[in-house]
């Protein structure tokens, strides 16, 4: 079942790298820059919702409402938390991660999937 919302977009600087679409990513470099994220300890600030290769190329970065993520480890259950992984996908939250949002749909590796973001940061404990 698809989901449909109006997800609240900002628009950034790549800093650094690469970003891919339905990543995750963090603040990186100067003000108003970014790169995809990297660890499941990372406080991102949201989704990328297109791919980027061109440093100092704005992206639109989904941070409020449901965004598509991209499942690249192991399995999450629909209701679960999502962490960054450390290629900037998605994977299930464990102890001392922070929480990026929750799945509203079940997924494997390779999945994107809705995603209700948390904007604010939260370590689960």
């Amino acid at each position: 079942m698809a989901i449909y919302e109006n997800l609240s977009c900002i628009s950034l600087e790549l800093n650094a790298g690469t970003v891919a679409q339905y990543y995750f990513v963090k603040i990186s470099g100067a003000d108003g820059q970014f790169i995809e994220g990297a660890a499941n300890t990372d406080i991102c600030v949201g989704v990328a919702q297109d791919a980027e290769s061109t440093v100092g190329n704005s992206v639109a970065i989904g941070y409020a409402g449901i965004s598509k993520v991209k499942v690249t480890n192991g399995s999450i259950t629909r209701g679960a938390q999502i962490t960054c992984h450390t290629d900037g996908g998605a994977t299930a939250a464990a102890s001392g991660d922070e929480v990026q949002g929750i799945a509203l749909s079940s997924a494997s590796v390779n999945d994107v999937i809705d995603v209700l973001l948390t904007p604010s940061s939260q370590l689960l404990a």
